[in-house]
């Protein structure tokens, strides 16, 4: 079970998770794997499909290249320095502007940030669930406790023209062929917070029109995707440990 844990700063946070696999890269560790098939796969298949020359499946079972690189990259940041946080003109626009979206979202359901069961985790503290069987963790931008279950919320504060994409978006297939990266940290984040599902949040404030401001998106827990994700953090988990055994 996932643990909540609260930071007095941004340095004990960073710490905290250091060599975690996170939510907002988790994406990067479903890739697909193609293998041959065996002998037998390939008589099977042949049976089913007897024209077809099909040699290769995808084996969820595996860690893409990408995923071992990124497995990499979380074991380096246990052994050296951090490297410096890359920033730039878009990231800062949407650490300044999220406060306001957070705002437009409780006022949108009839709430204030100040209510009890509206937790907002960027204020009073660095918010971060951990799983150790996994070694993953995240957080959600908005944690709100309702009767009917937990609910979180992920706030996206991009470019205007991105914007406009994110609010054609309708459903969980929209955001998943628009932004799968999001769909992976969404259910993800679900998981570690035993939430019901989360709100998919664009916000943008230059729009002319305010209602074009911001636009909302109710994304369901999916079991059987949050099966594959904990299947392939697994994967990543021991491929860490054999790279560390390794090198001690």
């Amino acid at each position: 079970m996932a643990k909540y844990n609260v930071f007095e700063t941004k340095e004990d946070w960073s710490n905290f998770r250091k060599g975690l696999f996170t939510a907002s890269e988790v994406h990067r560790l479903l890739g697909e794997v193609k293998r041959d098939m065996t002998n037998a796969e390939l008589a099977e298949h042949k049976r089913i499909n007897p024209k077809s020359k099909a040699k290769q499946i995808v084996d969820n079972n595996l860690l893409s290249e990408g995923a071992k690189t990124y497995v990499r990259e979380r074991v380096a940041i246990l052994l050296a320095p951090d490297e410096p946080e890359y920033y730039n003109s878009a990231m800062q626009h949407g650490n300044e502007t999220e406060p306001q979206a957070v705002m437009a979202y409780a006022e949108s359901l009839g709430l204030s940030v100040n209510d009890d069961k509206f937790i907002y985790t960027s204020v009073g503290g660095f918010v971060f669930f951990s799983d150790d069987e996994h070694n993953a963790g995240g957080t959600p931008d908005v944690i709100i406790n309702g009767d009917a279950g937990r609910l979180i919320a992920e706030i996206k504060c991009p470019a205007s023209k991105t914007h406009l994409e994110y609010m054609l978006i309708k459903d969980e297939t929209d955001l998943i062929k628009s932004a799968p990266n999001y769909y992976s940290q969404i259910q993800m984040n679900i998981w570690l917070t035993d939430a019901i599902g989360c709100d998919f949040i664009t916000f943008d404030d230059r729009y002319y029109n305010k209602a074009h401001h911001l636009h909302t998106v109710f994304i369901p827990r999916n079991e059987d995707y949050i099966g594959q994700i904990k299947s392939k953090l697994l994967k990543a988990k021991q491929y860490k440990e054999q790279i560390l055994n390794q090198l001690s």
